[in-house]
């Protein structure tokens, strides 16, 4: 996180390193570019007897990664903390 204080009473919060990193660090490829980080379908949850739990090993990167979105959200992306609070309740048993 790059905090730039070059303007009289404003702070500039650059993580562009951060989101990269998430980025570079998620094992499935990333690519393209939203308006929005909500699609229509984002909010739609599966019927529990329908859900098919992830491995052991993808939700314990999606659960790191959610982790991650959530300081991002906080600290420079506001436009994302309903996508966010949203994943956070799926953290527990996603699929």
């Amino acid at each position: 996180m790059i905090l730039d204080f070059s303007c009289d009473g404003k702070v500039i919060i650059n993580m562009m390193e951060y989101i990269s990193s998430i980025i570079t660090a998620f094992p499935e490829e990333i690519s393209g570019f939203r308006a929005t980080p909500a699609a229509d379908h984002l909010f739609d949850v599966r019927d529990p007897q329908d859900a098919c739990p992830l491995p052991e090993e993808q939700a314990r990167t999606f659960h790191h990664t959610v982790a991650q979105l959530l300081l991002l959200s906080a600290c420079a992306r506001c436009d994302i903390q309903r996508v966010t609070a949203f994943l956070t309740t799926c953290v527990k048993a996603p699929d």
